[in-house]
């Protein structure tokens, strides 16, 4: 394992493969990939549905994660072992972090400990598909009800993904803490707000993002 990096975190440490690198190599069958299904929480194979969904995620390379190598594989593993006491959710989180920085995005310390960042950092590989950056969201009204039936069949749930109405952005849930919803953006928001300005999104196959 890399040295842990800036205070102390070792995802920060991890150093990113090149996109292109990834893309010249031969891809494997991520099933067969043990230490891959562990960090996307996908290790039974009740969870395989996750993992494709996952591995298809629009906007994102994470379709390169099975061409990572099991010694690149094995360092993100033992990067978010180490930092998972120290990250919201343990760790779940802790390895789609390792493993999107292998891919290229930039966290922060205050991102990963699950406070908010003052500046936005750029999303490098698992960054969705910002349209109309500059939109700002409709004004909602604070304490609007949560719709029973979105809570009801799972949305509002960590790793799913929703759509800002607005901008079109894909976000996903983080985590929640009581009437909080923490995205993968950094940003938080009341849950009341999160449910009237964002909408749950419905992964197709059709929208696999290609490089």
């Amino acid at each position: 394992m890399e040295n842990p990096g800036a205070q102390g975190w070792a995802i920060l440490a991890l150093e990113p493969i090149p996109l292109a690198d990834l893309q010249a190599r031969p891809p494997r069958d991520p099933e067969g990939l043990k230490v891959l299904r562990a960090l996307m929480q996908a290790s039974s194979a009740k969870r395989l549905g996750h993992l494709r969904e996952q591995l298809a995620l629009p906007g994102t390379h994470r379709h390169l994660l099975p061409r990572l190598t099991d010694a690149e594989l094995d360092r993100a593993a033992k990067a978010a072992s180490h930092d998972a006491p120290r990250i919201p959710g343990g760790m779940p989180n802790a390895g789609y972090y390792a493993l999107d920085r292998l891919l290229g995005k930039a966290f922060t310390a205050e991102a990963l400990s699950g406070q908010r960042s003052p500046t936005p950092q750029p999303a490098l590989g698992h960054a969705y598909d910002v349209k109309n950056e500059g939109a700002r969201p409709a004004p909602v009204q604070a304490d609007a009800p949560v719709d029973a039936a979105i809570e009801a069949e799972g949305a509002l749930a960590a790793g799913k993904i929703w759509r800002h109405k607005a901008s079109g952005t894909l976000v996903r849930i983080e985590r929640i803490d009581g009437p909080t919803v923490y995205l993968d953006s950094g940003e938080s928001m009341r849950i009341a707000k999160f449910s009237t300005s964002h909408v749950k999104y419905t992964f197709t196959p059709q929208q696999v993002a290609d490089d």
